[in-house]
Parts: C-alpha cells; sequence; structure tokens
C-alpha cells in the first residue's frame, strides 16, 4: 500500500510542470504619440485623439489600434485612420504587433517600457 502511495505521490510531482507566468507591464487604454525617432516612439496616456493625432489603443484581448497615416496629407499634416492590429508578448517586455495599414502588413517587434503610469516607450528591436 505503501508503494503504490508513493508511486502516486512520485507521479504527480514529476508530471506536474511548473509554470513560470511571466507578468507583462499592463499597457492597455489609448496612448497618444508625443515624439518619434529611428529608434523609439514615445507616448502619453490620453481620453482622446484629434484628427492629426497619432497612436495607439490597447485592449486586453491581444487586440490593438495603430492610429496612423491615412494617406490623405494636408500641407505637412496627414489625416489618420484607425487599422486594426493584433499584439503578443514575446517575454516580459518584448512586443510583437502586427497591423495592415496605408503602409501595407507590417509585423515588428519592441521593447516596452514604462517610465511612468502615463508614459509608454517602445523602442525598436
Amino acid at each position: 500500500m505503501r508503494f503504490v502511495i508513493l508511486s502516486f505521490l512520485f507521479l504527480l510531482f514529476s508530471c506536474t510542470k511548473e509554470e513560470q507566468s511571466t507578468p507583462q507591464l499592463d499597457i492597455k487604454g489609448q496612448w497618444l504619440q508625443t515624439g518619434k525617432n529611428l529608434v523609439q516612439a514615445q507616448y502619453t496616456s490620453t481620453s482622446r485623439f484629434g484628427e492629426f493625432d497619432y497612436g495607439l489603443v490597447f485592449f486586453d484581448n491581444g487586440q490593438y489600434i495603430d492610429r496612423s497615416e491615412s494617406g490623405i496629407c494636408i500641407g505637412d499634416d496627414c489625416l489618420t485612420e484607425n487599422f486594426n492590429g493584433t499584439y503578443r508578448w514575446i517575454s516580459a517586455d518584448i512586443i510583437e504587433l502586427t497591423v495592415d495599414n496605408y503602409h501595407g502588413l507590417s509585423t515588428r517587434q519592441y521593447l516596452v517600457e514604462k517610465p511612468t503610469a502615463d508614459q509608454l516607450v517602445l523602442k525598436a528591436k
């Protein structure tokens, strides 16, 4: 009987896979783009966008909206449009964004930083 109990316990613990949940940064919400260069883009939390504002909206189901250039420009300003995309976390601070927008289908990875609760920085990988 002891053998059966010990065997059962051995199987129970040897078959249990210890999964470590990698916590991702909380980026859900609307983000207004406040700056951009070839390496990174900076965002601040916002409740609304203007007609020329670039930004991102992240939902908790792996969907996001890329608010970017629509292709219609007036002088130096280009009107923006909302493009639906998907995102997935590669690691705790690396995110992959896929979107089909005015520039075509793209999938890119970014290092995600949150200097404060209302700031977001995406650095190109």
